[in-house]
């Protein structure tokens, strides 16, 4: 490829000419194009090195043994702003082309190794079996196989450029017959045959001229000896007299070429005349052959249509076969799924057990505990080879992270999720190094995995986590274990002198920590953090904290936590908390959820009146610092209780609460349900902006999802209706986006297309994937009383859709469970399966929703709904941004499937859909 213009490349070098181009390159096409021209790599190279990601093995193996890594880390270290490296061993090319030369990083992270992708590893155990989803895995070894070329070809386009040149070729000339075009025929001919002609002319020149020098070195030769006039006449004679004779061999052998050319050509034309008699004797014979078609098509005709009578009648009786055989492929699915479910859990702990075996064999793989044996395949211990039973530490790979970290110049950005870990001296060395990072995240391996590869369990100091990541630290992320140095709380409170003096000095130390004025998200996870005996005192060096993430912990301490927030954090706009999976008990997280939400108050709302439900004794001081109040609040995994007083404590964040999530806490679909709390919810916060009682976890952790029934959509919609006169409804129907709820208990009928289909004999001959309701199904019932109760399920659909329709900015709308993708929905169809619910069609009330005029994405998964190509059309014309549709394709009628793919590709090719 030649280099651009001069115009064209100041064109591409515009911003948005740019970004076009990034919208249709993927990496690995601005790789080519750089190693094709060096125009193009003046523009792609600063992309291509802008992050450097050794996510694979095949990546990693690339990157550490190519001799041309460090060359090229030196030539285009100006460029790399992100590394996402596995493990520290990566590190050393970095190292050895000089970390000070990466003046622009500001990201260092460390990926998640395999103990935090054990959905993945199961996901490749169901590629064995023949009736799982093969094809899940088809990307990931694709983006295994590209990676490997993108780090070659990456490190080769910074020492190389190569060159192409263009390739041309012979037209072909084809559409056309020899025999009916003769000029044709002989043209083409000619040219093959003047074509031979020149080759054979072009070998006798080159034996001519190799002969020519062995004439002249004899005549310009030095000679010894002076020769004699005449003998030099008669060499020149002789030499005349060759060259005569050769030329006149050349005469010779032109006219034999063309009497031969004249020869085969009139052959030619003989030839071709004689075909053209042939060709008048093969047009009759086709009379004859179009005559004996003729009969044959009738013949045919007739036997098809004696087939297709025959073929009515096999269909009538297979029909009649499959219905009886559904009955017994439902329970044969049933074992089938407890067969596959047995046979997953098998190979992934042979998998886990392979791994273990392997892990002694990895020296400069380290962390990938991944199968790679020897080349020998000799899996036996040595003096070289340990067993896999003893622990294994790196504390190599813990040096090369304190060199790198030592000279790295502007590093804003340190994620570590993986082996090995560190010691109180290596933490006190990477914090000096870390003192203008900006978010820092720890995240260690949990217990399980600890103790598979029996390695010690690392206890950290809670206190000395938060003072590690340097004075200018945004976000602190820590998934460990922690401890805390103070005694616990239920100690005596007689003390002798010496443990007087020991809680004066803890007292010192408690005032010594240094304020973090900088410090505005934490998150705590994995770690069961506060207990009985935790006391958080780095809080208090925290006044600006704005979020605040508490995962996987025991809730005994959280009145002690909620009395530190009220006091020292008074900014704290954004709370997320998850119970451990183990509590269970509603008692245990009773009072301690109510008092961290009363901590997060307005001040407006923060009253003496307010306490009233708590205990005399636990009551607060009305005098508090000035607080701002929740905007975002998550709950997960919390078992709510009908006499809650954390629900009560909830409503009182109506006027600050914008973001409200709920998810897999037991209890809570009961409590929205019956006592209609829900309602309670959307008449009182009139900021909402998001709504979420969906799962967001592989499998639901509580027996039932949160929904939503129909009676209580009604009633809100009534409410809505007459909000403005003091009545109960949507109060955030104005400012709620997102909206992500189940609606069940729908009366659903079969469609008109199942009652036509009919017969007197089975009445309800409903396919296995759609099965009607128990409770709905009439033996004595007629098409007529279908049709009846069909229009009174469409009228209650169309007034729940009317009450959707009227969040007339809603932007997103999920109404079916959105973990498709995970691993138990492809082991238990079950899962996540919704039949009585809203069939948005057409006659059913998707009309309704045409007021969501800013809907983007709308997710259907799960759904057993009647969304067909008319009603795809309606949406892409009413809702003009719409871009996503989850959950679209059923994957029972293919046809069905087809045609909406195929319109979508057509006419909508930007909306995206599953």
């Amino acid at each position: 490829m030649d280099p651009l213009p001069t115009p064209i490349l100041k064109l591409l070098s515009v911003l948005e000419m740019l970004g076009m181009v990034q919208s249709h390159l993927s990496n690995q096409d601005r790789i080519r194009c750089s190693l094709v021209s060096k125009a193009f790599s003046a523009l792609f190279i600063p992309l291509i090195w802008h992050t450097v990601t050794l996510g694979t093995l095949g990546k990693d193996h690339a990157f550490l043994y190519n001799p041309e890594t460090v060359s090229a880390i030196m030539q285009h270290a100006r460029h790399i702003h992100v590394i996402r490296v596995r493990t520290s061993k990566s590190l050393l090319p970095f190292l050895l082309a000089g970390v000070d030369k990466l003046i622009n990083l500001h990201t260092l992270e460390f990926l998640c190794p395999t103990w935090l992708k054990d959905e993945s590893v199961i996901i490749r155990a169901l590629s064995v079996i023949p009736s799982s989803r093969p094809h899940d895995n088809d990307n990931d070894n694709d983006n295994d196989r590209d990676s490997y070329e993108d780090v070659s070809l990456k490190i080769l386009s910074a020492t190389d450029y190569s060159t192409c040149s263009h390739m041309t070729g012979g037209r072909h000339q084809g559409g056309k017959n020899w025999l009916d075009d003769p000029e044709v025929f002989l043209m083409q001919h000619q040219r093959s045959y003047q074509h031979f002609l020149m080759q054979q002319r072009l070998q006798w020149l080159f034996e001519t001229q190799s002969q020519r020098p062995e004439l002249t070195q004899q005549e310009l030769e030095p000679q010894k000896t002076l020769m004699a006039p005449e003998q030099r006449r008669m060499q020149r004679r002789h030499a005349q007299q060759r060259y005569t004779q050769l030329m006149a061999q050349q005469l010779r052998w032109q006219r034999q070429l063309q009497l031969q050319r004249h020869l085969r050509i009139q052959q030619q034309v003989e030839d071709l005349i004689k075909s053209r008699i042939d060709l008048q004797q093969l047009q009759l014979e086709q009379v004859e052959q179009q005559q004996q078609q003729q009969l044959d098509l009738e013949l045919t005709q007739e036997w098809q249509r004696q087939r297709q009578r025959l073929e009515q009648g096999r269909q009538r009786l297979q029909q009649l076969i499959e219905q009886q055989r559904d009955q017994a492929l439902a329970t044969q699915r049933i074992m089938h799924i407890q067969y596959q479910q047995q046979l997953h859990h098998h190979l992934y702990m042979q998998q886990r057990i392979q791994e273990q075996a392997m892990t002694a064999q990895l020296p400069l793989l380290h962390t990938h505990f991944l199968p790679v044996p020897d080349g020998n395949g000799d899996t036996s211990a040595s003096e070289l080879n340990p067993p896999a039973t003893q622990p294994i530490y790196w504390n190599q790979d813990e040096q090369l992270l304190v060199q790198f970290l030592n000279f790295a110049p502007a590093l804003k950005v340190f994620v570590r999720c993986d082996f090995p870990f560190w010691n109180s001296d290596l933490q006190k060395t990477v914090a000096k190094s870390l003192q203008n990072l900006t978010m820092l995240s720890i995240i260690a391996p949990p217990h399980q995995v600890l103790n598979s590869l029996q390695m010690p369990e690392p206890r950290w100091d809670f206190e000395t986590l938060l003072q590690s990541g340097g004075p200018y630290v945004e976000t602190l992320r820590f998934t460990v274990n922690a401890e805390s140095p103070f005694p616990p709380t239920d100690t005596p409170n007689v003390l002798d002198d010496g443990q007087q003096q020991a809680s004066t000095e803890s007292k010192e130390v408690e005032c010594e920590h240094p304020p973090r004025q900088q410090l505005r998200h934490l998150f705590l996870e994995e770690g069961y953090w506060f207990e009985t005996h935790t006391k958080p005192v780095s809080l208090k060096s925290c006044p600006d904290l704005q979020s605040l993430s508490l995962a996987s912990f025991h809730p005994t301490g959280l009145e002690m936590f909620a009395k530190t927030i009220r006091e020292h954090c008074p900014r704290l706009e954004n709370l997320a908390i998850t119970f451990a999976p183990t509590i269970t008990s509603p008692v245990a997280n009773h009072n301690g959820l109510a008092h961290l939400l009363r901590a997060c108050l307005k001040d407006d709302d923060v009253l003496p009146s307010s306490f009233s439900l708590l205990d005399s004794q636990e009551r607060p001081d009305p005098v508090i610092v000035e607080r701002v109040g929740l905007k975002s609040l998550r709950l997960e995994s919390i078992n709510f209780k009908l006499e809650n007083l954390a629900f009560d404590t909830l409503l009182r964040h109506a006027k600050t609460l914008r973001h409200l999530a709920i998810r897999d806490c037991a209890g809570f679909s009961h409590l929205l349900e019956e006592d209609e709390n829900l309602l309670q919810i959307l008449e009182s916060f009139e900021q909402l902006e998001k709504l979420d009682l969906l799962s967001q976890d592989s499998c639901c952790r509580t027996d039932q999802p949160a929904h939503m029934v129909v009676e209580s959509m009604k009633k809100m919609k009534r409410g809505g209706e007459n909000h403005e006169k003091g009545a109960t409804g949507w109060a955030c129907s104005r400012t709620l986006k997102v909206l992500r709820l189940i609606i069940t208990s729908v009366p659903r009928q079969p469609s008109l297309a199942q009652i036509r289909a009919m017969v007197t004999t089975t009445p309800f001959p409903f396919p296995f994937p759609e099965p009607m309701p128990a409770a709905d199904v009439n033996p004595e019932a007629t098409a007529e009383d279908l049709f009846v109760g069909i229009e009174a399920s469409h009228q209650m659909q169309r007034e729940v859709c009317e009450a959707l329709g009227s969040l007339e900015v809603l932007e997103e709308l999920h109404l079916g469970m959105d973990f498709e993708n995970r691993v138990i929905f492809h082991a238990i169809p079950q899962v996540g399966q919704q039949t009585m619910c809203l069939e948005l069609s057409l006659e059913s009330g998707l009309v309704q929703l045409e007021p969501l005029k800013q809907l983007r994405v709308l997710r259907v998964s799960g759904m057993d709904h009647r969304i067909g190509l008319g009603e795809v059309k309606w949406m892409c014309k009413h809702w003009p941004k719409l871009e996503a549709v989850y959950g679209l394709l059923r994957k029972r009628d293919e046809e069905h499937d087809k045609e909406i793919v195929q319109w979508l590709k057509e006419n909508h090719p930007r909306i995206m859909y599953t």
